[in-house]
């Protein structure tokens, strides 16, 4: 199992909760639903991947996660646009990048704790 390989404890419990997260976040991406919270998902998914990957170098696999992160992060920030499920919920049309800036920073929070519970 990969996720005993880097290092993180509980590999099973972390790797569905990678699952769910890149699943649900990705789905809400894809359809424009939560789009703050769907991006921070993926964005500190792939903060972690990024970091399992770091040993093998920007064009050892690194690029990828970087390039999905810096994508889901957009997104996030930006909101999903006219035609969304996000457009039908006032809430999300007015705040958006207020909603996606704590859910970053949220998200950058979270996977700096996982990041380092990996490394001890």
């Amino acid at each position: 199992m990969a996720f005993a390989q880097f290092g993180y404890p509980a590999p099973k419990a972390m790797a569905v909760i990678a699952g769910i997260a890149e699943t649900f976040g990705g789905l809400g991406l894809a359809v424009g639903l939560l789009t703050p919270l769907a991006g921070a998902a993926v964005a500190g998914t792939m903060a972690n991947a990024v970091a399992a990957s770091t040993p093998l170098g920007y064009f050892g696999g690194m690029e990828f996660p970087v390039l999905i992160g810096v994508g889901a992060t957009g997104l996030a920030l930006s909101g999903a646009g006219r035609i969304s499920l996000d457009a039908l919920l006032p809430v999300l049309r007015s705040q958006r990048l207020i909603y996606g800036i704590a859910l970053l920073v949220l998200a950058a929070i979270l996977a700096t704790v996982t990041i380092v519970l990996s490394k001890t």
